[in-house]
């Protein structure tokens, strides 16, 4: 042999060859996941933003707004409510917690352009008990209306047909619709930002995925609605009472199955977040859904899983296959052309499922963000564990 020239040979030994078929499996299993994940965008395209009168007409919706201290954000609010294309009647009433004179004066100066708005309130000296929880209580029982939606003042609806979008989803077996809410931004730069970003992606996916397949397992707070029938035939949040949360993924998880739920997917039903801390509430969001899910079923997340783990596989075996023979002309070809195809697959599938979640992420930075997701994953479950007891109404929120 030559001095100085690399010899490449073209007969793979068993290790090399099994290693590269563990890494080609792995790059076929992902496509499970990733076709899982891609669901709801492609009912939505599907559904071509078309909202049709449910059975019955348009019925009359409560719409009820938790506010703690959210004075300039509620007013937003209000004023895109007030202008919803909806040919039912509605109503708004907001849940304070607390009395709160900035949010009194938000509605005092805009009750006479929207008369059917009242306010309720939870007294500042109520205590061992999830405040939230009790403003929706008292909000669902003042509603006059059967179909109810809860929501915050920090909530964003872009869409002039929200309401609409929700309401057009009951038809008579149907007395529960969840649809998505994701933060507007989020802390922090580069890598870091997009692990966030794409760790609330897959999350949301996830639960608005299987909801749509027929495990209903939970909904988001920001953009849930039901009958107040099933709400008081369950005793309300009775049963999770001892916990500050869980009134939308828990509940949800309680009084909702495939048959008596619907899924809003509809562009015009997408809600976003601004939140006012994105440092403080991504945290604390992170920990204290670690903190609920363990109460919810594992088959559907666990999907999610399976694809951060069948790239890290891929991407393995295909090392160890370079390490062991490197010089091997067929290996060297099926490495890189494995890694290439996994990193291509993955990145473009999750391009196109955030599509749904209207997300926009770098394609490079994907699959760096999906397979450190495990890191992110361990910091909330240490901070969940450090923290749990303020899972409990008996600890004071901050």
């Amino acid at each position: 042999m030559i001095s100085g020239m690399i010899y490449f040979s073209t007969n793979p030994g068993w290790y090399e060859t099994i290693l590269l078929a563990i890494a080609w499996s792995m790059l076929l299993l992902g496509l499970w996941p990733l076709s899982f994940l891609m669901r709801p965008r492609r009912r939505q395209q599907k559904l071509k933003d078309e909202i049709s009168i449910p059975s019955g007409g348009w019925p009359g919706v409560s719409v009820v707004i938790y506010s703690r201290d959210e004075a300039t954000a509620l007013e937003q609010l209000l004023e895109k409510l007030f202008v919803q294309e909806y040919d039912g009647e509605y109503e708004i009433i907001i849940a304070n917690d607390g009395r709160n004179a900035c949010s009194c004066d938000v509605v005092n100066r805009l009750l006479p352009k929207f008369p059917n708005m009242r306010v309720t309130f939870v007294p500042d000296e109520a205590r061992s008990l999830s405040r939230r929880k009790m403003a929706f209580t008292l909000g669902i029982k003042a509603a006059k209306h059967d179909i109810v939606i809860l929501t915050y003042a920090d909530a964003l609806i872009s869409s002039t047909k929200w309401i609409a979008s929700i309401a057009s989803c009951f038809e008579p077996d149907k007395d529960v619709v969840v649809g998505p809410a994701i933060p507007k931004k989020l802390y922090g730069r580069g890598l870091p930002r997009m692990m966030r970003r794409l760790d609330l992606e897959l999350t949301t996916l996830t639960w608005v995925s299987a909801a749509l397949g027929g495990n209903v397992f939970r909904g988001e707070g920001h953009n849930l609605a039901f009958r107040k029938k099933i709400f008081f035939d369950h005793k309300g949040y009775s049963r999770t009472l001892n916990l500050h949360y869980g009134d939308d993924d828990l509940f949800v998880n309680e009084i909702a199955d495939k048959e008596n739920t619907a899924v809003n997917i509809s562009t015009y039903g997408l809600v976003k977040i601004d939140w006012r801390s994105p440092r403080h509430m991504m945290k604390d969001v992170l920990s204290r859904r670690l903190y609920t899910t363990r109460r919810l079923g594992r088959a559907s997340r666990s999907l999610t899983s399976l694809l951060v783990w069948t790239t890290w596989i891929n991407f393995l075996a295909v090392a160890a296959a370079l390490s062991l023979y490197f010089s091997n002309g067929y290996v060297l070809a099926g490495a890189a052309v494995s890694i290439f195809v996994n990193w291509i697959m993955v990145s473009i599938c999750l391009s196109r499922a955030g599509k749904f979640l209207r997300l926009r992420m770098p394609l490079i930075w994907l699959v760096p963000s999906l397979m450190l997701r495990p890191v992110l994953s361990l910091k909330s479950r240490m901070r969940m564990a450090k923290n749990r007891s303020t899972n409990f109404t008996w600890q004071k929120l901050q």
